[in-house]
């Protein structure tokens, strides 16, 4: 029986401990905008965070959160300035919808 109580004293000491790791690691999180809620100062440093985005999902997510104006923006430098054919802009150049200004 002291072993099963002494087992289940230093479970709820892990517990504990990843609770307060939990609130510090959220904390920090709701701190820090995330990307859809930065104004970027310029088309390229938008498209620079586009392009880290590690999946299509999170490209989606980030580029139709931005107004339409910034859309429009980013996509005709993506269309003028890179090299649709590889890497992420050809990711965006193959899901960009024109007519409405998104990624599908």
């Amino acid at each position: 029986m002291e072993e099963l109580l002494q087992e289940a004293e230093e479970l709820k000491q892990r517990i504990d401990d990843l609770e307060r790791q939990a609130v510090d690691l959220f904390a920090r999180y709701e701190a820090s905008p995330s990307v859809e809620q930065q104004r970027f100062a310029t088309v390229e440093e938008a498209w620079q965070a586009l392009e880290e985005c590690a999946s299509l999902a999170e490209m989606q997510s980030i580029f139709n959160n931005l107004d339409k104006e910034t859309r429009l923006q980013i996509a005709d430098y993506v269309f003028t300035r890179t090299n649709i054919f590889k890497g992420a802009a050809s990711t965006f150049s193959q899901h960009y919808n024109e007519v409405d200004s998104v990624l599908e």
